[in-house]
Order: C-alpha cells, then structure tokens, then sequence
C-alpha cells in the first residue's frame, strides 16, 4: 500500500468519525440545531468519502489493480465499525414505554418517558421539542437517573412514583415527584402527572 493510499484511508477515518460522533451525541441530546448540526456534518462527510471512493473505482477501472481499491474497502469497513455501534444505540428508543408522565412549569412542559430498557426520555417543550436521554434504575418505587446533565427542570437525579395529591388531574391516579438521596421531595420542583404505568417491581 503506497503513502497515498494510508492517507486517503486516514482522511475516511476522520471523515466517518464526523458521522459516527454527532450520531451518536444526537441519540442523547435531541434538538433542532442539532439536528441540523448533525445532518450537516454527515451529508459533508458522506459527500466528501463517495467522491473518494468514486476517484478510486474510476482509477480500478483504468489499472485493474486490486491495490488500488484498497481505500474503498477500507471505507466500507471503517464504515460498518463504525455504523453497528450507531445504530444499537439508536435502536434503544424502539423498547417499549412502562411509564410515561408529564409536568408544565408554565413557561415549559416536560415529559419523562421510561422504557423498559433501562433508558430515560427527558422531552422539554418550549420554542421548540428538546429531547435527552439517560439511563436509570429502579428501585421499588424509587427511579434513580444515572446521568442528568441537560434539563434544568429536572432538578434531582432521584424520582418517586406516590398516590396522587392536590396536583393531579382527574382521572389520574398516581403522580412522580422529584425528591432528594433521603426521598423528600425538593420544594419548588416540577412534579409529573402519570399517563401510562406497569408495575414498578425491582429489576
């Protein structure tokens, strides 16, 4: 493999990189400007690594040297290493809901959706839908989110499903509020009214 070739195949590893990477930020953070972000960055890249590829095949077809498909092949590797691990994360949102909940602090609402995987939905509805991801575990009653680091109403890593209050809607039955590590709930907090439930049992 001549000098050329190394660097054509390492540009297509940064290349696919930049695909691989805003995919995968775009799973757990989930907005319009990153979507645009994200569309932006792999249309360019994608762009940019079919014209390589084509310069490759076309310079095949004139040599009809193996040798020289080297760094198309390399693409399509790079870009399947790349790709299963992108898409396994982005299957994780087709596990089913167990427990989807809603709160409105006037100025947003936000809705908490869990899923039987073990993943969380943080969806905020403002000037636009802003979605993040995480994960939690359950204990009993207790939902302990494992990362928080992007909706300013959730507030505590620690959520409780208790009989519902003053502040449920008719009709509901149950309500999630946000308390801390000694499961008091934080004044002030939004809390979440509970739309759709299964059994909260341990894992």
């Amino acid at each position: 493999m001549t000098k050329g070739q190394f660097i054509r195949i390492g540009f297509v590893i940064f290349l696919e990189l930049i695909v691989a990477v805003p995919l995968v930020a775009f799973y757990y953070f989930d907005s319009l400007l990153s979507f645009i972000f994200t569309f932006a960055a792999s249309g360019v890249s994608l762009f940019l690594v079919l014209i390589l590829v084509i310069i490759d095949l076309v310079k095949y077809s004139r040599t009809k040297s193996r040798a020289d498909l080297k760094p198309a092949y390399a693409a399509l590797i790079i870009a399947i290493i790349f790709g299963i691990p992108v898409l396994v994360i982005h299957c994780q949102k087709l596990s089913p809901s167990i427990l989807y909940c809603s709160g409105d602090d006037l100025q947003n609402e936000i809705n908490v959706n869990l899923r039987k995987n073990g993943t969380c939905e943080i969806i905020c509805y403002g000037l636009g839908s802003v979605t993040s991801r995480c994960n939690y575990q359950r204990h009993d009653s207790v939902i302990e989110i494992k990362k928080n680091y992007f909706d300013s109403l959730i507030i505590s890593n620690y959520l409780v499903v208790r009989p519902i209050g003053k502040e449920a809607g008719p009709g509901d039955s149950l309500i999630l509020y946000q308390v801390d590590d000694r499961l008091k709930r934080i004044p002030s907090s939004t809390s979440f009214i509970v739309h759709s439930r299964k059994p909260l049992g341990k894992r």
